[in-house]
């Protein structure tokens, strides 16, 4: 027989039931499941996973999937399985279902989306998102070394990317190149990995600019400098002549060095006058003769330099004695005008000479020119004359031992100047005889001894046109006779 419904519901309900409260209410079960008000999980229910999508960022057209960093645990011992829901810039992709996504169809700039959910079967665990963005990826970093590490002259210099740059996604890699020398750009290495030793000079500073770029990403830049050892000079000698000065003469420091590198090689002088530095003479190779006293011992100190490095060398002092010999010196200057038909000018003989065996002798002549084009033609001759000489008494001085005024005082002569032939000759005739020849050679200097003297002679010519056309020669000749 059939119980009644209400005998069957009071059959369920156990002793220890809560009455109803006053307000009639009756208790109701709380569900301890989670919904999607945020309730707490169910504690029963796997755990959430850790995930990521590798590789983090692909190319278009190159697969990826879901890595389980963490896998779900479920407390109860079940089995966890999971399921994928994908969406594709926010679409929901339902028919995609596994944990990888094939390369097929990926676009750059696209932006895919999973959920996974973990499941013992009987309970839902949290769930746990990752995305991806599809893209190329850009190359690794790297750093500029060289090779070898500290190069000296001659050296190659050869670029090191360390670490080489690679590209995640196997693009190829384009490499440029920019050097500098010595903070200056250097063109002709443009590009190059490798400076070949014929270009590399001790003291020299390399700096290189690598650019690296796969052609999606900017491009990665590094660089780096190198210093290229120096050698510094070799300073063979230093010396100053003449060994034997004389108060007139002057004194020049002559040195002499190599550079091992092939370096350009500078000069630098400081000159002592009794071992303290002659600051009144400064930095030049020749002391003039004005500079210098009787009995005074001047040396040198010369620093050579090859712009990185220098080495200095000191001369052997050189003691300044009294000047014994001759000094005689023929000088000629004159104005041409122009087109040569005339010109003026001066013409000089001039002799000093103290101790030794002549005794003290002074004299200085002098003699105005006019010069007029002669008859004759000099088709080898710049400019030929016939000179006129007038003896320029206020000009001439005439002092003890030397008969100077028995020299002639004017005369007619001819005047000839020849550039390509480098000559110049120039005669005198009067109630005396006097003539003067001149052989010019530039500047050389000749040189001539004896057994009780030294004589030399310097010679030189010039010629210069102004802008108004009138042309200036100068000559001179000097000779020198020291005794001992």
């Amino acid at each position: 027989m059939r119980l009644p419904l209400l005998l069957l519901l009071a059959a369920c309900t156990g002793t220890d039931d809560k009455p109803a409260d006053s307000g009639g209410d009756t208790d109701v079960e709380t569900d301890s499941r989670p919904d999607d008000t945020g309730e707490t999980a169910d504690p029963h229910a796997p755990s959430a996973p850790e995930i990521v999508i590798a590789p983090a960022a692909p190319p278009a057209g190159a697969g990826f999937a879901v890595v389980l960093v963490t896998p779900s645990t479920d407390p109860d011992g079940d089995a966890v399985s999971y399921r994928y829901a994908w969406s594709e810039n926010g679409a929901p992709r339902a028919e995609l279902t596994g944990e990888a996504i094939s390369g097929t169809g990926t676009v750059d700039g696209d932006v895919w989306a999973v959920t996974v959910t973990p499941t013992d079967g009987a309970l839902d665990g949290s769930p746990a998102s990752a995305t991806v963005t599809i893209g190329n990826s850009a190359p690794s970093a790297f750093a500029v070394t060289f090779s070898p590490a500290a190069p000296i002259d001659g050296d190659d210099i050869t670029l090191v990317l360390d670490p080489p740059p690679v590209d995640p996604d196997g693009d190829p890699l384009t490499t440029s190149v920019t050097w500098y020398e010595d903070a200056s750009l250097n063109t002709v290495h443009t590009d190059k990995t490798t400076i070949e030793g014929r270009y590399v000079s001790g003291g020299e500073v390399y700096r290189a600019i690598v650019s690296v770029t796969d052609g999606y990403h900017a491009a990665l830049v590094a660089e780096g400098t190198v210093t290229v050892a120096n050698n510094p000079p070799v300073l063979d000698s230093v010396r100053i002549t003449p060994v034997s000065a004389a108060d007139d003469d002057d004194l020049v420091a002559t040195a002499s060095a190599e550079d091992p590198d092939g370096s350009e090689i500078t000069y630098a002088y400081a000159w002592y006058r009794d071992d303290v530095e002659a600051t009144d003479v400064g930095n030049v190779d020749t002391v003039p003769a004005a500079a210098t006293q009787v009995n005074e011992i001047w040396h040198v100190v010369v620093t050579a330099s090859d712009g990185t490095d220098s080495v200095s060398a000191t001369s052997d002092g050189v003691t300044i004695i009294a000047f014994e010999g001759t000094v005689s010196s023929y000088t000629f200057s004159a104005r041409i005008a122009p087109g040569g038909a005339t010109g003026s000018g001066s013409w000089a003989y001039d002799v000093l000479s103290h101790g030794g065996r002549t005794g003290e002798a002074e004299c200085s002549l002098a003699w105005e020119v006019d010069l007029t084009e002669p008859s004759r033609d000099c088709p080898s001759c710049d400019f030929s004359f016939d000179a006129a000489f007038t003896y320029d008494t206020a000009a001439s001085t005439v002092t003890s031992g030397r008969a100077c005024a028995a020299l002639a005082t004017d005369g007619d002569g001819t005047l000839t100047y020849t550039e390509a032939r480098e000559t110049f000759a120039l005669s005198s005739y009067g109630s005396g005889y006097y003539s003067g020849y001149m052989s010019v050679r530039g500047t050389d200097t000749t040189t001539y001894t004896s057994s009780y003297s030294y004589y030399y002679s310097s010679y030189g010519v010039s010629q210069e046109t102004d802008t108004a056309g009138y042309t200036t020669l100068t000559a001179f000749r000097i000779s020198r006779r020291y005794y001992y």
